[in-house]
């Protein structure tokens, strides 16, 4: 399973309003992953991006794939942007580049979920135990804050705002 199937994969098992996920745009020759997650209940639409690209490149790329595959308007204060950025390590540039593209207030919200190659193996090590679980995350592993190869985790629930954040 690639990196974005992955990280969906993870995405997906969080308790999340209900709604249905559509696949929009996949090559994984290219390694991009471009999906939409609409809630039954509000007007709200989510998109997701993995690519192995910078995170000013993948909202050039988003925006090209609205304008080439989505068949409706993007309705700017009801659609996310989620893009699943790799950085090589977490530097201030690294910081900075995330910082803009998060703050460009054209189209619609933009968060990036950034990772590094460490982070996201120390997740797939973990998925396994955190996941086979029933019922949601928080109810069922209220130990996630004390353990450092979270730190994906972490981002993952903030940055990704359809995530339901239940509590026990």
């Amino acid at each position: 399973m690639n990196d974005g199937n992955f990280l969906l994969s993870v995405t997906k098992k969080f308790g999340l309003e209900d709604g249905t996920w559509k696949e929009i745009y996949s090559n994984l020759e290219e390694e991009v992953l471009f999906s939409s997650y609409q809630p039954k209940e509000i007007s709200k639409e989510y998109l997701f991006l993995w690519s192995n690209q910078e995170p000013e490149e993948q909202l050039e790329q988003a925006d090209r794939f609205i304008e080439t595959y989505l068949e409706h308007e993007v309705i700017p204060q009801d659609t996310y942007l989620i893009l699943f950025s790799r950085v090589p390590d977490l530097t201030t540039e690294s910081y900075k580049k995330i910082i803009k593209v998060e703050e460009n207030e054209f189209c619609y919200k933009k968060y990036v979920c950034y990772y590094t190659e460490n982070e996201l193996k120390e997740l797939r090590s973990k998925s396994e135990e955190i996941f086979n679980i029933d019922g949601n995350f928080f109810k069922s592993y209220p130990e996630y804050k004390k353990d450092i190869s979270f730190t994906l985790l972490y981002r993952m629930i903030i940055k990704i705002p359809l995530i339901k954040r239940e509590r026990q």
